[in-house]
């Protein structure tokens, strides 16, 4: 299921991360170059938790990555 829409544009669809991104996700996290200039890469674990995080965000605090 897609999260909330936040933004549409003529090419892009800006929406809130679900638990249906997480393969996608876990794809571009866990990439060495991907996340060259971030502390660590994501194993499917640590993804998982991040997208739990945001969803967390979303709801306390209106937003989230």
């Amino acid at each position: 299921m897609p999260g909330v829409l936040i933004l549409e544009t003529e090419r892009l669809n800006l929406r809130q991360l679900t638990m249906c991104d997480l393969d996608d996700l876990t794809a571009l996290i866990s990439d060495t170059a991907v996340m060259r200039w971030w502390p660590r890469r994501f194993d499917r674990e640590s993804a998982r938790a991040w997208i739990e995080k945001q969803i967390g965000r979303y709801e306390d605090d209106g937003c989230g990555y």
